[in-house]
Formats: structure tokens, C-alpha cells, sequence
């Protein structure tokens, strides 16, 4: 896109991942004139979502990139003005798709055909049920119809594959933000109802009980054990009101504490791993912190602690730009900045950026994701602080198999320093990302617990699709792909204008409270004072005078502070509050009134 642009914004924001479209919404919000670029042509950076082809696409770009610091005609500087050159992008994302599908693709045959096959073409496979099924026999020995892997690529359009996977806890930050600035009408999402974990000292996948229905329901615990474990869940829900009894440990390991509880191996892993979600080094008082945090989030919305996105994380990003676009945001992809101009006779404040296009475009403050800034050792570094593995899996059938589809996150619990811990998140069809009939399975391993810095990533997947997939009563492997994704470069923020802020690449935690307080911290710095992301009207609150066709911000602001405006699930969080506040110490918080219509059906608005 070489339009030209306006030549003046009160902030110029440089890529569309989470924190940047945050802040988009935030200051287009309270008025702000916003131009958001990004030189990708699609929304997201390293949080966005394609389709099966798509994905393939992106990873073969990715690995592709070259450096690139100029484009266009060249900027010739002022006498108090300096540049400071920025790059296309960084290749955080580093990966490939397993082509060897194909190859089974083409290795099948009709059940009354000989043995011995020769190969098909692709267009013949995909009509390969007209006459007659056709079969694929693996190499353990299972038979997988062609129909499940023509089904991929048949129907590539109805995948949605995430670069990373995150879930809501239901009482999250990012949750409490949706609600606030009524980003949740763009948004829907699905409870996740149901946690696995391998049992101590075994492969195999069992459901966490989480809440006091599930702990008296599970079939694998006895009855000393549950009430042992409803004890220690109950003090943890209040842990601060219980000091006298972790006093002793509040500097050893969490671990250690459960033990005094008299809790067995597999319920210290359960609570570790799949409640707490922290490692064995944990000390008591953070491994109890988490533990309430898991609570906490029990109930809001149903049986669940999390809620995954429909469509996919790729959602979050878009939704809080199109907020932005609402409030005169200008957004123009395909288009990047190049260079920052920096005046010297402003104390070195960044005046303009030079877009790709060579036009000098002024701005008051400018953000600019990390991925921008040239690994020079002067103001960012090549080394990534954070840095995961990734690998995706397309499957016929979920890795817990029910009556009902669930959406479910998963724990393979560490066995040695050659197998840490994979967390897992399976979605159906009815989380928004694969047809009916299909599963996708996310797996992720946080590379601070992996000692090779360059890893066989299928190598280093191998333990998750064993447990996964190799048994005949196994779902089948359809399609993967395995990836590295790299953030947080270590950045020298006093070598950079005052008004240049930069906003981090995703981490590896499972919830999004790091992302969105690190917008809040943002914006504070650039308008601090003002509030971060106040409500936005519905469309029938919009009050217009007569005959003025645009948004009037003195009559609307009116109408939000009518008290009709406030939000209902701020009504349902003040009630559950009360009902919380109420109930016996003895229990874990239990489901709030303001459960949604269905069991597996959530809205944060």
C-alpha cells in the first residue's frame, strides 16, 4: 500500500501483536489520533492464527527472511536530525511443516485392491470414495481411512493453527479488560472443561479433579486421599489467612509442604503441574499464590478455570484493533517504518518515523515491536531471554475421547532433564479451528527447562507423540508441524528515545497477564493519569445530534455514565464476590450465579 498517509499522529504504533493493538484501542480510546502499520498483510505478528495452507506459508517465509534495514529513496537527514535504521523483521519463528503425510497420502488402497499399491494422484485420493473406502496401513500396523486425511486438505479453509496458544482464567487480567472496555461484544469463547495430566510414574492421561465435584467423582482417588486433597485446596483458596500452617516451609519447596499434608506423589503432581502450574524449585508461599490464582478463576463461568478463544488467539489482537478502527484508528498493513528521525536539538526525541514508502510521517510517541529493532549490541541484542518449542498436530480423534467434545488442557508431567514438562491444549471442532471429525493439538515446552539450545525438535516432541499417538486406540497423527519461537531480546531501553517504546513478543505462560500489563505500563508512561481502555458504548447507547452524522464523545460519555451502560458481568462478578464472601472456609469456590446459558458455552460480555 503506497498511499500517502497523514503527515502527523499523536503515536505511531509499528506491529499488530497483542500489547500494540491494546494500545491501539487505549489511546484511540481517549481521543488520540493512532496510525497502526504493520509489514505483514495480516493482523497479529507472532500471535496470529491461519489456516493449514497459510501456516505452511508463514513458516516457509519465516525461514526465509533476510534483514532488511532500507527500501525506497533514500531520507536525507536535516542538520539536527539523526536516523535510527529499524528492520523488516527478526526471525522469531523458526520451523517447518511434516510433509510426510504426502507420502501416506499416496500410499493407499481400495480394501479389495492387491496388497502391493502403486501411488495415486492427490485428485484421485480426494474422490477415492466414490465405489469403494480406501485405507491406509501405517507402519503400526493401524488402518486410517483416506477420508480423515483428505479431510485436512480438503477442507485447509476451516483450520485455525495458532502460532501460540494461550488460555483466559476466567478471573485473569485480560478477562477483567474485555469486560471493562466492552472488547468482549467482538469475542466469543468456550469453557475449557476438562484437565489431563499423566499420573505419577506412568503415560497415561488422566482428568485433574479441580473442583469438589471432581474430587469426589474421580474413580482413581480414594477417599482418605480426596478428603486430604479438599483440605489442602481449601486452605490454599485463603492461604493468607492460614500462615501457622506453611510457616515452617515458606522457604523450601512447595513439594515439600504438600508432603507434610500427607498428600501421595500423584496428587504433589497434580497440584504442581495442573493446579499451580509451577516447577519442582517453587517455593511454598508462590506455589500457594498460584494454587488460589486456579481457584479463584473456578466457577465464573462454569465448572472451568479457562476460556479458549473461538477461532483462536489470533482473535484477541484483531479485536482490540477493530476498537481502535471504531475510534478513528488509522490502519494500513503491508506497510512498515524503516528508521526513526530523531531530533538532536530536542534532547534527542524521536520526531517522525520514515515509513517504508520514504514518507516522513510525525508522531508525539511511537511503539515499535522488538522484532524492529537491528541486533547491533548497541540497543537490542540477538540472544532472546524467552524462547519455546512448538509442535502442532491434526488428529481423527481427541487424546481423551468422551461421549461429549471437550475443549482440554493437558499436562505431560516432567520424568528426567531429557523429557520436561509439555503442556498441552486440544480443541475441536467446536472451539472454531477444524471441522467436524478433527482435532487440533497444541504442545509447548518452555526452553529454559531444555539444555540444547538448537534442539531436534521432533526429536524433542518424540515422548509427547508416543504417549499421544502410538497405541492402536490412539488418535492418528493427520498432520504437524514444529516450530522455535524466540522473544524479550535483551534491549537497552537508555539508548533509545524517551518517546520510542517497545513492546515485547509473546511469552510462554499460559495466561496473558504479563501481556497486558505490560500495555498498561505503557501507556502510563506515554499519558499517565489518563484512564487505560474506559468502557466503549454499544451502538444503540451512541447519542448524535441532529443532523451530525459522526460519534458525539460529550453525549456519549453521558450515556456512559447512565447507570443503564454498566456492564452485566460486572453486575455477576459483584454478586459473586458476595457469594464467595459467604461460603464456608471448609469449601473451594463453587460455580457463580453468573454461570452462561450452556455448560460448555462461555461470554465474557
Amino acid at each position: 500500500m503506497d498511499e500517502t498517509l497523514p503527515e502527523s499522529f499523536d503515536v505511531i504504533i509499528v506491529g499488530t501483536g497483542l500489547q500494540e493493538s491494546i494500545l491501539s484501542g487505549a489511546f484511540s480510546r481517549i481521543g488520540k489520533q493512532v496510525l497502526h502499520i504493520d509489514a505483514n498483510d495480516y493482523y497479529g505478528c507472532d500471535w496470529a492464527s491461519f489456516n493449514i495452507n497459510s501456516f505452511k506459508d508463514f513458516l516457509d517465509s519465516s525461514n526465509e527472511q533476510t534483514i532488511a534495514t532500507d527500501s525506497g529513496d533514500p531520507y536525507e537527514c536535516a542538520s539536527n536530525e539523526d536516523l535510527i535504521a529499524l528492520q523488516n523483521t527478526r526471525q522469531t519463528i523458526k520451523g517447518y511443516v511434516d510433509d510426510s503425510y504426502r507420502h501416506q497420502r499416496r500410499n493407499v488402497r481400495r480394501n479389495d485392491a492387491p496388497t502391493t499399491s502403486s501411488p495415486v494422484d492427490d485428485e484421485a485420493i480426494a474422490n477415492s470414495n466414490e465405489g469403494g473406502s480406501t485405507a491406509n496401513v501405517n507402519n503400526d500396523n493401524r488402518t486410517t481411512s483416506t477420508e480423515d486425511y483428505s479431510s485436512v486438505f480438503n477442507k485447509w479453509r476451516q483450520f485455525n493453527i495458532d502460532i501460540i496458544p494461550k488460555l483466559l482464567f476466567c478471573r485473569g487480567s485480560l478477562v477483567e479488560l474485555l469486560i471493562q472496555s466492552n472488547v468482549s461484544r467482538y469475542l466469543e469463547f468456550k469453557i475449557v472443561d476438562q484437565i489431563l495430566a499423566t499420573l505419577h510414574g506412568t503415560q497415561k492421561l488422566e482428568r485433574v479433579p479441580c473442583s469438589r465435584a471432581d474430587v469426589f467423582s474421580s474413580g482413581f482417588i480414594t477417599m482418605l486421599d480426596k478428603r486430604l486433597l479438599m483440605k489442602v485446596l481449601t486452605m490454599a483458596a485463603s492461604y493468607e489467612d492460614h500462615a501457622d500452617k506453611y510457616e515452617e516451609y515458606k522457604d523450601k519447596p512447595y513439594r515439600e509442604f504438600l508432603q507434610s499434608q500427607r498428600l501421595n506423589s500423584k496428587l504433589q503432581d497434580f497440584i504442581i503441574y495442573s493446579i499451580a502450574m509451577v516447577t519442582d524449585d517453587t517455593d511454598t508461599v508462590e506455589g500457594l499464590k498460584w494454587t488460589k490464582n486456579f481457584l479463584r478463576s473456578l466457577g465464573r463461568y462454569g465448572n472451568s478455570a479457562f476460556l479458549w478463544p473461538t477461532y483462536g488467539v489470533g482473535e484477541i489482537p484483531q479485536a482490540f484493533s477493530r476498537l481502535s478502527a471504531v475510534f478513528g484508528g488509522l490502519f494500513c498493513l503491508r506497510r512498515s517504518a524503516k528508521s526513526l528521525v530523531i531530533d538532536k536539538d530536542d534532547d534527542g526525541r524521536c520526531t517522525a518515523i520514515i515509513d517504508s514508502t520514504g514518507q516522513k510521517i510525525h508522531a508525539s510517541h511511537v511503539i515499535v515491536n522488538e522484532r524492529l529493532l537491528i541486533p547491533d549490541g548497541a540497543i537490542c541484542g540477538d540472544v532472546p531471554k524467552r524462547k519455546f518449542y512448538r509442535a502442532v498436530f491434526v488428529t481423527n480423534s481427541s487424546i481423551h475421547p468422551s461421549a461429549d467434545e471437550h475443549i482440554s488442557m493437558g499436562i505431560l508431567n516432567p520424568t528426567d532433564p531429557l523429557h520436561p514438562l509439555v503442556r498441552l491444549i486440544e480443541v475441536g471442532s467446536c472451539g472454531g479451528v477444524c471441522p467436524k471429525g478433527s482435532f487440533v493439538v497444541h504442545a509447548l515446552i518452555d526452553g529454559a527447562k531444555v539444555a540444547d539450545s538448537d534442539p531436534d525438535l521432533k526429536e524433542l516432541f518424540a515422548r509427547t507423540e508416543q504417549i499421544l499417538f502410538e497405541d492402536a486406540a490412539k488418535p492418528k497423527k493427520l498432520w504437524s508441524s514444529y516450530f522455535s519461537v524466540s522473544s524479550s531480546f535483551l534491549i537497552d531501553s537508555s539508548t533509545l528515545p524517551r518517546n520510542v517504546h517497545v513492546a515485547l513478543g509473546p511469552d510462554c505462560d499460559l495466561g496473558f497477564d504479563s501481556s497486558v500489563n505490560e500495555a498498561r505500563e505503557i501507556f502510563d508512561k506515554i499519558y499517565p493519569g489518563e484512564e487505560f481502555l474506559p468502557r466503549a458504548p454499544d451502538p444503540e447507547e451512541i447519542i448524535y445530534d441532529e443532523g451530525d452524522e459522526g460519534y458525539n464523545s460529550e453525549l456519549t460519555s453521558a450515556a456512559l455514565s447512565s447507570t443503564h451502560s454498566i456492564a452485566l458481568s460486572r453486575e455477576e462478578q459483584q454478586a459473586s464476590d458476595e457469594v464467595q464472601s459467604t461460603e464456608p472456609s471448609s469449601t473451594v469456590p463453587s460455580a457463580e450465579s453468573g454461570n452462561t446459558g450452556t455448560e460448555n458455552e462461555a461470554s465474557t460480555s
